[in-house]
């Protein structure tokens, strides 16, 4: 189905973020213009909040953006 083959994707490349999901999806989507697009968005955006995308911040570092994580500190 369609949103087995965009999850396969998605688990098989691994390492992924938000706007590489976002291109996913709507390569998927030209792929897939046989099927209602609202239905097809739809189960890609249930499929983003599972995956825990809500934001504009990545998911799982891509090679792109992986690097040290700094946390601000707090005064004592």
């Amino acid at each position: 189905s369609f949103i087995e083959d965009v999850t396969d994707e998605i688990l098989k490349l691994g390492l992924f973020s938000n706007r590489f999901l976002e291109r996913l999806f709507e390569r998927h989507i030209k792929q897939n213009k046989h099927l209602e697009e609202e239905k097809m968005r739809h189960l890609l955006h249930v499929l983003k909040l599972d995956l825990g995308c809500t934001s504009e911040e990545n998911l799982i570092p891509d090679a792109a953006t992986t690097g040290p994580k700094t946390t601000p500190l707090e005064d004592e």
